[in-house]
């Protein structure tokens, strides 16, 4: 089981965005896949028999990334709807569409009217990812498979309580109201070990069951939380021990 990214390399996108968007990516391929129950107070996400073999092997899921003009990115879409546009607020100046995916033995897709639906407009809640950039064997591919792998996660591992059989989500949850408008997130950059402990520290402290985290050469490299909301998440994202991360 495998999941190809597919990432526009005609267009100038640092690589937070990059990363952003790949989560973006991993996180709808695996929306596309769970069937969505509206309940009185909960809205309940039922996964594919296949989705539950990838969500059970998922940090071992192999996860590619491959470059491409907008072209190869929308031709090698996994079906019509399986790319991402992003909202042109930050870096673009328009909506542009970044990424695209296409999978290997994650079986067929649920009909669109059974999925969860989308919301646009505002973005109430983000999700915070943090990159340690001092981690010697960091490459710009590793972010972007092992940030947005550690952002599904984060979902995913709700699946874990039910035996693998469903998400149960409260209404108007973080959880449900950022999966529906958008899946936004704020990928920041440390440069020192250091400044990365102290960054994740507060949310440590807040609940490690809420985070995931990638760790290389034995110690913390890529961690993703919980989303927050979107007025609160820089009081954990602009501090002086972090920045909008641009590159390595």
């Amino acid at each position: 089981m495998k999941i190809t990214l597919f990432v526009r390399n005609d267009i100038e996108m640092p690589l937070g965005k990059a990363a952003a968007q790949c989560a973006h990516a991993l996180n709808a391929a695996c929306l596309d896949r769970m069937q969505a129950e509206q309940q009185e107070h909960f809205v309940i996400l039922r996964p594919t028999e296949a989705m539950r073999a990838v969500a059970k092997e998922f940090e071992h899921l192999e996860v590619v990334i491959e470059y491409g003009d907008l072209h190869h990115i929308e031709s090698n879409a996994e079906h019509p709807l399986a790319t991402i546009k992003d909202r042109g607020r930050t870096v673009f100046n328009e909506p542009t569409v970044t990424v695209s995916w296409t999978t290997t033995g994650w079986g067929d897709i649920v009909p669109r009217e059974e999925r969860l639906p989308f919301n646009s407009g505002e973005i109430p809640y983000k999700q915070p990812i943090f990159i340690n950039r001092s981690t010697q064997s960091l490459t710009e591919t590793t972010v972007m498979t092992e940030a947005a792998r550690a952002s599904t996660l984060t979902l995913l591992n709700e699946l874990k309580h039910t035996d693998w059989n469903v998400i149960s989500l409260e209404r108007e949850s973080p959880f449900l109201e950022w999966l529906q408008h958008g899946f936004g997130k704020t990928v920041v950059g440390c440069k020192k070990d250091s400044h990365y402990e102290k960054a994740t520290a507060p949310l440590r402290e807040l609940g490690n069951h809420c985070l995931v985290e990638y760790s290389s050469d034995d110690q913390g490299a890529i961690m993703a939380y919980t989303p927050l909301k979107s007025d609160l998440i820089e009081a954990y994202t602009r501090t002086k021990y972090t920045r909008l991360l641009d590159n390595l």
